[in-house]
């Protein structure tokens, strides 16, 4: 059933491949007998909350959730940097010690610079 499923779809490509490109919007003959994609419901808007109240909560508790993850893996992984920095520094160089501080200035003015441009809003 299964090679005969990838044979017919096989096919058709074929068959659609020859027709020529204006029938690019369509699909398979397989599928649909090539009608064309109706786009009328592919995109439509709608706003979170607007149904209920229990959506908006919803998406309130998924927002929140998002941002706890994002800021508990940052503090996490803060804090496993500092931890193995603070072990190894007292066999450090001066030369490592100041590239290591140098390093930890950067990345994270880096970081609150690429926040803030993402803030900003496109013109």
């Amino acid at each position: 059933m299964l090679f005969a499923n990838l044979a017919t779809d096989l096919f058709d490509l074929i068959t659609l491949l020859k027709q020529g490109v204006w029938r690019s919007g369509s699909a398979l003959p397989s599928h649909g007998r090539g009608h064309w994609f109706d786009p009328s419901y592919a995109h439509v808007t709608f706003k979170i909350g607007e149904g209920s109240i229990f959506e908006y909560i919803l998406a309130l508790v998924f927002t929140a959730l998002i941002f706890v993850l994002f800021f508990g893996t940052l503090v996490v992984f803060i804090t496993v940097l500092y931890q193995n920095t603070r072990d190894k520094w007292p066999t450090y160089s001066s030369r490592t010690k100041t590239k290591i501080i140098r390093n930890s200035l950067i990345w994270p003015s880096v970081f609150l610079l690429l926040i803030a441009i993402s803030m900003m809003q496109l013109k």
